[in-house]
């Protein structure tokens, strides 16, 4: 899991104080090492669903809300003729959610359903969530789950 400087703060001071408010509770530390606080104990408890996600295999699951937000921030912020804006997505993204580590995984299926996208790059296996959203969203420029599917299947063949 990549960290921010931000975030490796946060957890550097939940492991400092953990003993101090476990004895004397949150009450004595400031608003801001509350918030600090609490946010490291937040990407603690992430990191180690993450590790038990990894270990028996389970498969991440995205909800419609972190699909919504990495959409939104898609076609605000990705110039699909230069191929930028991951970067500025992805931070965006962990700054809102701590539930997966990069929103490369949506990013790519939603590339492969843009029109825009003169390349035609991005991952060809879509689900039918981030299809159908985006192609709520704005259905002249993103391909529809059929759509996708029916594309795949030509440039395979």
């Amino acid at each position: 899991m990549n960290l921010t400087t931000t975030q490796q703060e946060a957890i550097a001071f939940y492991e400092n104080n953990l003993s101090y408010v476990e004895g004397f509770g949150l009450t004595n530390l400031d608003r801001e090492e509350r918030l600090m606080f609490k946010q490291g104990r937040k990407l603690i408890e992430a990191m180690a669903t993450e590790i038990k996600r990894q270990m028996t295999g389970k498969r991440s699951t995205w909800t419609p809300d972190e699909v919504g937000f990495i959409l939104n921030a898609y076609v605000r912020y990705y110039d699909t003729a230069n191929g930028k804006g991951q970067r500025i997505i992805d931070d965006a993204y962990l700054k809102q959610f701590s539930t997966h580590d990069t929103a490369d995984f949506i990013t790519s299926q939603i590339k492969f359903l843009d029109k825009e996208n003169p390349l035609k790059k991005g991952m060809r296996h879509v689900t039918k969530l981030v299809a159908d959203m985006a192609h709520d969203l704005n259905p002249e420029r993103f391909r529809s789950y059929e759509e996708a599917q029916a594309l795949c299947k030509s440039i395979e063949s």
